[in-house]
């Protein structure tokens, strides 16, 4: 089971997201935070494998995402839903195309890396 939670997004775009990806086996939303250091204490009490933002985050608790015993990955998708980076301590763009399984796959791209 892959754990996403959803950082700094809105509402309506959070509860959107929680509803595309409860129709996947693998991926549970497990939980909303407004920052990624709201994200990183939420995770100490359940566990995260990806924590996916909206837009570019600003730094502020990305260090202490990098530097977690076991960090998540980090998907940050753009305000279009068609573009994205990941973050291993190096960013790169990856495609979040309808024709690549979506939003989805992507969750499950940068979960892979993980293990």
């Amino acid at each position: 089971m892959i754990r996403i939670q959803l950082v700094a997004m809105d509402t309506m775009l959070s509860d959107m997201i929680t509803d595309l990806l409860a129709r996947e086996p693998d991926i549970a939303v497990v939980g909303r935070a407004n920052t990624v250091g709201q994200a990183m204490d939420l995770a100490s009490a359940e566990p995260t494998d990806v924590l996916l933002l909206q837009e570019q985050p600003a730094s502020e608790g990305l260090m202490a995402a990098a530097l977690a015993p076991r960090p998540p990955a980090i998907l940050c998708i753009a305000a279009n839903g068609r573009r994205g980076w990941t973050l291993h301590i190096d960013a790169e763009c990856n495609p979040i195309e309808a024709a690549e399984g979506g939003l989805a796959a992507a969750v499950r791209r940068v979960a892979a890396r993980l293990m």
